[in-house]
Parts: C-alpha cells; sequence; structure tokens
C-alpha cells in the first residue's frame, strides 16, 4: 500500500534514462528539474528499483558539479505523506506507516555514500515518525564514519552531528573532535567570498554546539575540555579573527549563519553554567559577552543572539556586583566607537541592579557623549535607556547602593530639561510616557512639583501614564485637570486614553487608591467610558 499500481509503473518506466543521467559526467537536465527528479524517484520507486537507484546514485559522478543532498533530504518527508495518504484508511494506519517508512529507510542506509546517509539523517528530524532502530542504525553508521573520518571526509558528515543521539555521541571522542570542530566552524566562517559560507558555516556552528553539549554532560576533564574550547573560540573574535569577519558582516545574507558560528557554540557553554552553576568561575560568561562587544551588528540581525546576551547577564548578575561591576566597567573602556558604546550600555542597563558606583559613574560618563548626539542614532537611545534604567532601580524598595538621594536628585535635575528639549525632535513620546513615572517616583517633594507643571503641557497618553506615579497629596488635583482637559479633547484623541486611564487608576498604590476610584466614578460618563467595561 505505498505507491498506486499506476503510479509506481510509470516511475519504473522512467528509471532507465534517468540511470543514464546519473551515470553521465554532466546533466543534459536544468538543475532544479534534476533535483525533483532525485526527490520523486527516492519517495516512489518500488523496494526492488529502490535499491538500483541508490546503488546508482551513490556512485553517480554529478556529485562532483551538483549538490544532491537537499533532495535527498526532501524525500524523507515526500515518503511520509505518501504513506499517510496510502494507509489512511487501513484499520491501524500509524502502524502500517511506521513498518513500510523503516523499511524504505532500510534501503536507503546502505547507500554507498556518506552524503546520502547523511541528508536521509537530516530529513528524519523533519518528520514526526518512530523509525525505530533504523534510525539507531543509521546514526551508528554515521558515528562509525567520523571516528575513521579524515579531515577532508569531516566537512561532509558534519551536518549529521546535530541529529544524532547523545547515546550514540558518546562512543566518539568528543575531546579529540572539539578541535577539529572548532577549526571546521573557523574555515566555514573566513572565507574570501563568504556569500557561499552561510550553510557550511552554520552547519559547522550546529555541529560543535551538539558536540559542546554532549561535552558538558560529560566529567571534569570532559568539561574543561568543552569550557576551553568556548573561550578559545571568544579569543578569536576578541582577537579580530576570522571567525566574524568584516567582510561577512557586510555581506547580503551571510551576516547572521557566520554570526551563528560564534552564537550556537556559545549558549551551549552558558546553557551549561545555568544547568550546573559554577559560581566560582566568572571568567566563561564574561568572555563570552567580551567577545559580543566586538561583532556588535550580532546584536540587531539575530534573535538567538539576543537569547545568548541575555542568558550571560543572567549568570554575570548571579555572580555579583563584583563580577557585573568588573564587565561593565571592561566594556565601557573598550566603548571606542559608537556601536561599542551603545553594546556597553545596554549591558550596564541590564546590570544596573548589581553595579557599584564605580561602574555607574563609567557608564554615566559614556552616557554624557551621546546624550547629545542624536545623529549617532544607538548609542543615543542606550544612553537615554541606561538613565532610565538608574532611575527605575533608585524607586525600587530595595535600591541598589548607588542610588542615594543626593545622587538620585542631581540625575533628575539634569536629565529632565535635557529629555524635554530633545523630546519633540529625537525622542518618541513613549519615551516620555516611560520616564514621567519613574521620575516622579524617584523626585524629591520640589522636583514633584516642577514634574507636574511639565506634565500639564505634555500630551494626554503621556499624563495617563503618569497617573499611579503622582503623590497622592496632589492626586486629586492632577486628576481634575487631566479629566477637564481630556473632556475638551476630541473624541477621537480622547477615547483611546480613556480605558488606559481606567487601568491607571486601578494601578494606584493602597494609599492613593480610595481617591482614584472616588474621582473615576464622578467622571467616567463625562468622559464616555463604557459602564459595562469600567465598574
Amino acid at each position: 500500500m505505498s505507491t498506486p499500481p499506476s503510479t509506481a509503473a510509470q516511475t519504473v518506466a522512467l528509471l532507465p534514462p534517468f540511470l543514464a543521467q546519473l551515470a553521465s559526467t554532466t546533466a543534459s537536465i536544468p538543475p532544479d528539474t534534476l533535483g525533483g527528479a532525485i526527490t520523486h524517484f527516492l519517495a516512489c520507486l518500488p523496494a526492488a528499483e529502490l535499491s538500483t537507484f541508490v546503488h546508482a546514485l551513490s556512485a553517480s559522478p554529478l556529485w562532483s558539479t551538483f549538490e544532491a543532498g537537499p533532495s535527498v533530504r526532501r524525500a524523507v518527508p515526500a515518503k511520509v505523506w505518501q504513506l499517510r495518504a496510502a494507509h489512511a484508511r487501513s484499520y491501524v494506519p500509524d502502524r502500517g506507516v511506521r513498518v513500510a517508512a523503516r523499511a524504505w529507510l532500510r534501503v536507503l542506509r546502505r547507500a554507498d555514500r556518506a552524503e546520502v546517509r547523511v541528508a536521509v539523517l537530516r530529513g528524519l528530524d523533519d518528520v514526526e515518525l518512530d523509525w525505530g532502530s533504523e534510525r539507531v542504525r543509521l546514526e551508528e553508521d554515521v558515528v562509525l564514519a567520523l571516528a575513521e573520518a579524515r579531515e577532508g571526509e569531516l566537512r561532509t558528515l558534519i551536518p549529521a552531528i546535530p541529529h544524532i543521539h547523545a547515546a550514540r555521541l558518546y562512543a566518539l571522542d568528543i575531546e579529540a573532535l572539539l578541535p577539529r570542530l572548532l577549526s571546521a566552524v573557523h574555515a566555514c566562517s573566513s572565507r574570501a567570498h563568504p556569500s557561499d559560507a552561510p550553510d557550511a558555516a552554520a552547519a559547522a556552528s550546529r555541529a560543535l554546539a551538539r558536540a559542546l553539549q554532549v561535552s558538558f554532560a560529560g566529567g571534569p576533564a570532559s568539561q574543561a575540555r568543552a569550557r576551553d574550547t568556548v573561550l578559545e573560540l571568544c579569543g578569536r573574535v576578541e582577537g579580530a579573527a576570522d571567525v566574524v569577519s568584516a567582510q561577512a558582516l557586510d555581506s547580503k545574507g551571510a551576516d547572521a549563519a557566520v554570526l551563528d558560528a560564534f552564537v550556537l557554540p556559545a549558549q551551549a557553554g552558558i546553557d551549561h553554567l545555568i544547568t550546573r552553576p559554577r559560581h566560582d568561575d566568572p571568567v566563561l560568561p564574561c568572555r563570552i559577552i567580551r567577545a559580543l562587544s566586538t561583532i556588535p551588528p550580532i546584536r540587531i540581525t539575530s534573535t538567538s543572539a539576543e537569547t545568548l546576551i541575555h542568558s550571560a547577564l543572567d549568570v554575570v548578575a548571579s555572580l555579583g556586583a563584583t563580577t557585573a561591576s568588573a564587565l561593565t566597567g571592561d566594556l565601557v573602556r573598550a566603548a571606542e566607537t559608537p556601536a561599542r558604546a551603545a553594546f556597553a550600555l545596554d549591558v550596564a542597563k541590564q546590570l544596573v541592579d548589581s553595579l557599584d558606583a564605580t561602574a555607574v559613574g563609567s557608564a554615566l560618563r559614556v552616557c554624557e557623549t551621546y546624550l547629545y548626539r542624536p545623529d549617532l542614532r544607538e548609542a543615543f537611545d542606550a544612553s537615554h535607556a541606561f538613565v532610565l534604567a538608574l532611575l527605575e532601580a533608585a524607586s525600587r524598595a530595595e535600591r541598589p547602593a548607588y542610588a542615594q538621594d543626593e545622587f538620585i536628585a542631581a540625575l533628575v535635575a539634569h536629565y529632565v530639561p535635557l529629555m524635554m528639549r530633545q523630546h519633540a525632535a529625537y525622542l518618541p513620546s513613549t519615551h516620555l510616557e516611560a520616564a514621567f513615572p519613574v521620575l516622579l517616583r524617584v523626585a524629591r517633594p520640589a522636583q514633584a512639583e516642577w514634574l507636574l507643571a511639565l506634565l500639564a503641557r505634555a500630551d494626554l497618553a503621556t499624563r495617563v501614564a503618569a497617573v499611579p506615579a503622582v503623590p497622592p497629596p496632589q492626586l486629586q488635583a492632577y486628576l481634575d485637570r487631566l479629566g477637564v482637559d481630556m473632556e475638551a479633547a476630541s473624541s477621537a484623541e480622547r477615547e483611546p486614553r480613556v480605558d488606559e486611564l481606567f487601568k491607571a487608576v486601578m494601578d494606584l498604590a493602597d494609599d492613593a487608591k480610595d481617591t482614584g476610584v472616588a474621582w473615576w466614578l464622578r467622571w467616567r460618563r463625562r468622559l464616555g467610558a463604557r459602564p459595562a467595561a469600567h465598574l
């Protein structure tokens, strides 16, 4: 029940001329047609002819000019789809599909060419199916080939490594394999023409990451070798080696894959620290962050890189103020370009609760440069974000040690006039919406009065956002003025703010909520609030 008889007969009839194509040194059909035909024959041929085809495909000289791996990989989901359609009316369809799929895999597993076995193994993970012992045997075949592979043969087998179960990979000498994989990552991501490197670089990176996971799961010696491999990779990046070359960063379509050549193995190291924390060893997470700082485009071009940054900084923060402050200080001192300054300030923002006064002062000196440079947008935005993060940290119940009253008051006095001058031309209104609640929470009483006077001239969205932070003694007057201005505004301007105002009133602190709720009950009809939705 695998292939309808008429379809199977037609496919078998077409096989001899195609076998002649495979035996020739040059194909007379377009590459897309050739690839589609390989997929079709692998998925549709009956078992007897399939064995002949697999042998001919493995022996074909066309591999020197045509990459057939993707076509072989696509045959796996094509075959499974075909089997599921054929067995749909069976009494136990899933069992029939599994039995037929495993028999099919048994034939492909005997391919003479490693590229075919690797492509098939990768294709198995493209579908959800229990391949049973046939997959285990295929993985064992590939592991044996890896153990015996010479340097020229390793590159062919590398893409299979992430698809092999850890239980099989333990049979390899992982410690000996790690430097070979690291060299492969280096070679793939430092080509003179990186436009043809992304696939190879990404495959080598995934393979190295997988090998590191296995090594980190081993004993102390294995873990130490894995850690040294990640540090060596960091050293190559920090030393401006070719792991992430400037040319690769500028190549369209190449940057993400080449950057991942560093990100994925580094993430394996961070994942190990998260699951088995070593609080006496701050070197690895800090080296990873320093390496990332040398390739700042990574922070905006790669989601996986953002994940790495956040998880690495979580580890750094868990190691305490000394480690977090030392890392921030190192990054700030190395912030010789706007991009590196932006990265350093982003790191400082995320570690803001763990910094000491010296690190905060160093970061603020960088901010002082870029707060006045809206033309350097990335560093400009990062500077504003860091100042707000400092103030927000000071507004929390457990203040960092640096957040003394005099320091915060001076920072508010310096920052607010600058923010108000810049917001019309350079800062979005959303920045004011985020800033004023924070500023009101940390301001001294006299500064709070000044901020409320500034808010009276702000747009409705900013004034509504500030409601939960207004000091209780000024809340009634603030809400009355806001209600009058909202009532006078056009419906298009007022209506989007009504729901936000209700939520802001509900977010008031306990000592101010009675005032806010009483005011809302008086004003809700005048503002056009929906009675069913608001109290």
